[in-house]
């Protein structure tokens, strides 16, 4: 059995760090290094993902957050809902944008 640590209730966040996956588009989700590493994982699963039972493709998806977990990624969207280009982004006020934890459920 393949438990993680789901974050769940982590808001506020302001720092990123390597290997969180940031959710969303634009150039940072895009190229920041967590998202770099998922895409990775999910590359390397992607052959035997295509030719399992469905039972087996949770088990698979389940792997891969746990693998971002185990980095101490987490998979972060902007609190705001909008997209970001850039690791310091500051909302109109001038504050840093904040980001939450979706929680594992979401992930997979």
């Amino acid at each position: 059995k393949m438990e993680c640590n789901s974050g769940k209730g982590i808001t506020g966040v302001v720092t990123l760090n390597q290997y969180d996956v940031i959710c969303g588009r634009g150039a940072l989700a895009l190229k920041h290094p967590g998202n770099v590493a998922y895409r990775t994982f999910v590359r390397e699963s992607k052959v035997i993902y295509a030719t399992c039972l469905k039972q087996e493709k949770l088990r698979i998806s389940k792997r891969i957050v746990a693998s971002i977990r185990g980095l101490n990624g987490r998979f972060l969207v902007r609190e705001d809902g909008k997209d970001s280009s850039f690791m310091d982004e500051r909302d109109v006020n001038g504050n840093p944008v904040t980001w939450r934890n979706i929680g594992d459920k979401k992930a997979i």
